[in-house]
């Protein structure tokens, strides 16, 4: 089993005319995905790419399929994980830090608390910590509370 991560880049449209995953990594400068002897990958110059790194890590998996979606056409690449990543390559984004929170919380409800709080503003971190919450059977009190504006 592997992971799953989709991206729908803007970029990839321009005016009336969509590109396709290929003409946007010749075209595009900051495009995810590169041509390396005529196969589409997942550039290692990409901050997309520590995002997968850091996911196969956290979450033990050895793989994941990387999908770029245009309104021309989708583009598909494996990742597989990299054994030995410098704490430099893994510089938090902002999807990195949803991951990092979710595994944390998840652990923390695997390991018996009675109640978890969780204080954030991104609801992707609570839909996706609701999954788990019921995929692990978890049974602890969840909350949420957002942040205050003081």
């Amino acid at each position: 089993m592997g992971l799953l991560e989709v991206k729908c880049p803007y970029s990839a449209v321009k005016g009336p005319h969509a590109l396709s995953p290929a003409e946007a990594s010749k075209t595009i400068k900051s495009f995810p995905l590169q041509d390396i002897n005529g196969t589409l990958q997942l550039s290692k110059n990409h901050h997309y790419y520590y995002q997968v790194q850091g996911q196969l890590h956290i979450t033990c998996y050895q793989w994941a399929d990387f999908v770029v979606w245009t309104p021309a056409e989708i583009a598909t690449t494996k990742c597989t994980l990299k054994k030995k990543l410098h704490c430099r390559d893994l510089l938090i984004c902002h999807e990195e830090a949803d991951v990092i929170i979710i595994h944390q919380i998840a652990k923390a409800a695997e390991s018996g608390i009675q109640r978890l709080n969780v204080v954030c503003e991104d609801t992707d971190v609570i839909v996706v910590l609701l999954h788990y919450y019921t995929d692990l059977q978890l049974t602890c009190r969840l909350t949420k509370e957002g942040l205050s504006s003081e």
